[in-house]
Formats: structure tokens, C-alpha cells, sequence
């Protein structure tokens, strides 16, 4: 949604991007630590069911939360606050200075572009992981249901910090600021992911 010839978040943002777009997107997608890391590690947690022992012994000892109940009130809070900081960083790109002038009008149309285009990945991925829970139908550790896997807030709170991730790289920060931040952002995301361990 904002690309380098654009001066302003959004601007380029469009329905029709073209297969040269949304191939080199695809790439940088498939390509990006934060996509292969987290599924080499999913799929070195299938070693000798890993992830089941892993995750019986976090719902029984609760080493970071403390209970389920907290587990459970702690995931929800840090998706709501992954989801207000993906919009903080959205609305603090800047949209609007077109020629040194700042006007009213292509700000609200670069950022409603902006917003809209990361809305659409988020409707994207909700269908995604609609669609895998309904194919792996893997029972929930409490019993409730076949909808453990993926994590619903896992992948919205990781989807929520990508993006704030991406944003921030047009806020003319520093190289350690924005380093430090998408630590701090990937750091969110991996507590709610425990979490739901956590709560079972």
C-alpha cells in the first residue's frame, strides 16, 4: 500500500496492482523471516508430537500467566492492543504532504487507500484460516470444539503486527528505533500465542 515512488502512505494503492505487484509481493512474502522461521518451527514442533507435550505442560504449569483465566484475559488484551497499535502506525504514516503542502483531502483518500489495502489482508486471512481449521478440524486441548489450529488470535495478532511493522518503516525513524520496535511488535505477537497455549 505504499511504495517507493509514492510520497505518500497509500497513494499507490490500488484494485488492479498487476501480476508484476502481487508476484514480487508474494515473493517478499514467501521469502521473509518472519513467514519461514515461525513454519520451520511449527513443523519441528511435530517431532514426536512436541507441540501436544509442550502445550499439556504450559496448560498445567502456566509459567508466564499464572492460570487459564488469566492466559485467556491476557490474549485478548494483547490482540486489542496489536490491533490499536496497527492502527496508530497507519494513521501516523504520513499521507498527505504532496509538494511540501499538506492537503486535507489526499491525506483522507491515501489513508483510507492505505487502511483499506491492509484491511483486504486481513479479510484475507481470516478466510485463510477459516478455511484450514475447517480442513485440519484439530480438536482444542479444552475439549471445545475442532477449531484449535491455526489460532485465531495468534493469526490476527501477528497479522495486526506485520503490518504495524511495515508502516513504521515510513515514519523516518531511526534504524535501531524501528528495529527495536518490530522486536517489541514481534514480541506481542508471540505472547499471544503462548497465551492461548497457556489458557488450553
Amino acid at each position: 500500500s505504499a511504495l517507493a515512488k509514492g510520497s505518500g502512505w497509500g497513494q499507490d494503492a490500488t484494485l488492479s496492482p498487476g501480476w508484476e505487484r502481487v508476484g514480487r509481493a508474494a515473493k517478499n512474502a514467501a521469502f521473509a523471516t518472519g513467514t519461514w522461521a515461525p513454519a520451520a518451527a511449527a513443523l519441528a514442533l511435530q517431532i514426536g508430537h512436541a507441540d501436544r507435550n509442550l502445550q499439556e505442560w504450559a496448560a498445567k504449569n502456566h509459567p508466564v500467566y499464572g492460570s487459564q483465566r488469566s492466559a485467556e484475559q491476557m490474549g485478548d488484551n494483547l490482540l486489542r492492543a496489536s490491533g490499536a497499535l496497527w492502527l496508530a502506525s497507519g494513521l501516523a504514516t504520513p499521507s498527505g504532504d504532496v509538494g511540501g503542502v499538506n492537503e486535507e483531502g489526499v491525506w483522507f483518500q491515501n489513508k483510507a487507500q492505505g487502511i483499506g489495502v491492509q484491511m483486504g489482508a486481513g479479510v484475507l486471512l481470516r478466510s485463510t484460516v477459516g478455511i484450514l481449521k475447517d480442513t485440519t478440524k484439530r480438536m482444542r486441548p479444552n475439549g471445545l470444539g475442532k477449531s484449535s489450529f491455526p489460532s485465531n488470535h495468534a493469526s490476527n495478532t501477528s497479522l495486526f503486527n506485520t503490518m504495524a511493522s511495515k508502516n513504521i518503516e515510513h515514519l523516518g525513524w531511526s534504524g535501531n528505533a524501528v528495529a527495536n520496535t518490530r522486536f517489541g511488535l514481534g514480541t506481542l505477537t508471540a505472547a499471544t500465542a503462548w497465551a492461548r497455549i497457556e489458557a488450553n
